[in-house]
């Protein structure tokens, strides 16, 4: 865990590599202490290793919100499947987190399970699950993802 937190303080994209076989650690400090790390080194060759971790089956809380936050940092394309699934997770800060990732890199498959999670009134610490994912969702569509109010004129 010290040396994934020292990679990470280093801050050299390089390091990816050496963090993302400790995705995989038994001990959880050393899989959240990776992901963190991870999530500041802006190398998003690491997203999808990190989605894999994400919806291992068994992952406690902690580790799933380090996962997710790390991808809300670095995603990519192809971590969408997972962080589609992130969606449901029953912590409302992976939820969170994972709406912020896809709001980057999702595309149309994104947009109705982000949509619907707009109704999620969990609190986090300034505002809710569904806030993260109205923004989202507004990403996407200046993105170019898909126009929303052009297929939903009343907003529904």
């Amino acid at each position: 865990a010290a040396v994934a937190t020292a990679l990470g303080r280093i801050a050299d994209p390089t390091a990816v590599p050496h963090l993302l076989p400790l995705l995989g650690d038994a001990d959880h400090e050393v899989v959240c202490a990776a992901a963190t790390a991870i999530g500041k080194l802006d190398n998003t060759s690491a997203a999808v290793p990190l989605a894999q971790a994400l919806v291992r089956p068994g992952q406690p809380v902690l580790v799933r919100r380090a996962l997710a936050a790390a991808l809300a940092r670095v995603p990519h394309p192809d971590a969408q499947p997972q962080l589609l699934v992130a969606l449901a997770d029953p912590d409302p800060q992976v939820r969170a987190y994972a709406a912020q990732a896809l709001g980057q890199v999702g595309n149309e498959a994104a947009h109705e399970p982000l949509r619907a999670l707009r109704s999620d009134k969990n609190r986090l610490l300034r505002d809710t699950v569904g806030d993260w994912a109205a923004r989202a969702l507004a990403l996407l569509e200046r993105r170019g993802r898909r126009s929303f109010l052009a297929e939903h004129p009343t907003g529904d």
